[in-house]
């Protein structure tokens, strides 16, 4: 059981982090721009 919550968790902030990196990216470009 929490084997599988970890892991949803992880997963949960992978895709958080990712989100968070794309979006300051885009930020950045747009400045640049």
């Amino acid at each position: 059981m929490f084997a599988i919550t970890s892991c949803v968790a992880l997963n949960y902030f992978c895709s958080l982090a990712a989100l968070v990196v794309h979006a300051s990216l885009s930020l950045k470009y747009s400045d640049n721009t």
